[in-house]
């Protein structure tokens, strides 16, 4: 309200003081702040109006918005009477001028070279009264127009604004989403993406590691104790996935299993104790001397070297006596089944002892004229030993390759 202030210097610091805040905060919020521009002018409302118009002010052209339209001021003047449009005419110049003022006076101080902050529009409404005090700058800039000089109307103690309605509809509409708010949004949807997409993968590998370790154990348990080639061919499966599985506990699971959906010790123990509780089953049947003289045990320091599965040169006369002891039978199978000493890896040890017992077996094959289908190994590692492993003469008892006939209907059926 320029009837305010006498002294322009003291609006320009109050001006300034402003633009200085809003520039504040456009730089640490990283926004413009919208922000309109409206004065009074002083008379009475036009007599059709229930509302008085409002003259606004936006890139450089003036409308005038009433309550129920806005229009060009040339449209506003010729909707009314010939007896109103004078009237109309007097508060279009009023306005116009005093749009002047705010224009040289105030804008100048807002836009500084620092602190540029221009409003969304400019307005002037009308106002019945105004506080206004003596020698204003509103006065001054009249007389310095027109020659005139104007008084001051008597706003007595109650002088109510009206508020600016018809300015809230130039205000811009927007999500409030600034370039660092909606990036952040982005990267928050992205990494919700990603995430339930890796919860996804990790429970489909979980889901197939719990399914093939379930089908190894279902496929040990259901092989009965009696085909123990079989179960121990099953057993070696089992002992491969507790290989695995100890890794994963040791050294932690991979990340394809990770994500906090590893079941491990549910899978780890029932493997474990799997394996744990297997015992090869005793042959229950019985046999005659004659049958219990053809089973041969065979020192494996006579016939290989330490850690190897090759025939040694001097074995031919071992096997050649055990040879003479072993005859095949219509009905009856050879089984040549490899030990080792508890010395070493478990699984070294069963893969050595089965080398082993298919090297015996080949020097059988190419030596006599047995055929093939008489003949079975296994290699059964530290598995059965025939004495403790606790001393240096137990361990070499340990160390050997059994020969024995063992029955079984479909086989060596081509021997009369």
């Amino acid at each position: 309200m320029p009837g305010m202030y006498r002294d322009a210097a003291v609006l320009t610091g109050q001006l300034r003081r402003f633009a200085h805040s809003m520039a504040t905060v456009r730089r640490r919020a990283g926004v413009n702040v919208p922000w309109l521009l409206w004065s009074g002018l002083s008379g009475s409302p036009l007599p059709e109006r229930a509302n008085s118009p409002w003259f606004i002010c936006t890139g450089g052209e003036i409308h005038v918005a009433t309550s129920a339209e806005t229009a060009s001021p040339a449209q506003w003047l010729t909707q009314t009477s010939t007896q109103e449009r004078s009237q109309q005419l007097c508060y279009l110049l009023k306005a116009e001028s005093l749009m002047q003022w705010l224009n040289l006076n105030m804008l100048a101080a807002l836009n500084g070279p620092e602190t540029k902050c221009p409003p969304l529009a400019m307005a002037v409404g009308l106002v019945p009264s105004l506080p206004a005090v003596d020698n204003n700058l509103w006065q001054l800039w009249i007389t310095a127009r027109t020659g005139l000089t104007t008084d001051i109307a008597d706003t007595g103690t109650d002088a109510t604004l009206p508020f600016p309605d018809a300015l809230l509809r130039r205000l811009p509409r927007q999500s409030g989403f600034t370039p660092l708010r909606r990036a952040c949004v982005t990267m928050l949807g992205i990494t919700t993406v990603a995430g339930i997409a890796a919860l996804c993968l990790s429970a489909t590998e979980n889901r197939q590691l719990l399914r093939h370790i379930g089908d190894d154990l279902h496929q040990f348990y259901a092989v009965p104790a009696e085909e123990f080639i079989t179960k121990a061919r099953r057993l070696s499966v089992l002992k491969d996935d507790a290989i695995m599985l100890d890794g994963y506990y040791r050294e932690g699971e991979p990340l394809r299993l990770g994500l906090g959906l590893y079941p491990g010790e549910q899978i780890r123990q029932p493997v474990l104790r799997a394996i744990r509780d297997w015992r090869p089953p005793e042959q229950k049947m019985e046999v005659t001397a004659s049958l219990q003289a053809q089973t041969v045990r065979l020192d494996s320091m006579s016939l290989f070297d330490v850690g190897q599965a090759r025939l040694k040169d001097g074995s031919t006369k071992v096997l050649v006596d055990a040879l003479v002891n072993i005859r095949a039978k219509p009905g009856w199978l050879i089984l040549v089944a490899g030990y080792t000493d508890a010395t070493g890896d478990e699984k070294s040890n069963q893969q050595l002892s089965l080398r082993r017992a298919e090297a015996v077996r080949n020097w059988m094959l190419q030596t006599s004229d047995i055929p093939a289908t008489c003949f079975a190994v296994q290699g059964l590692g530290e598995s059965q030993p025939a004495a403790t492993n606790d001393t240096p003469q137990g361990r070499a008892v340990n160390r050997r390759v059994e020969i024995s006939l063992v029955p079984r209907s479909d086989a060596c059926q081509d021997v009369k």
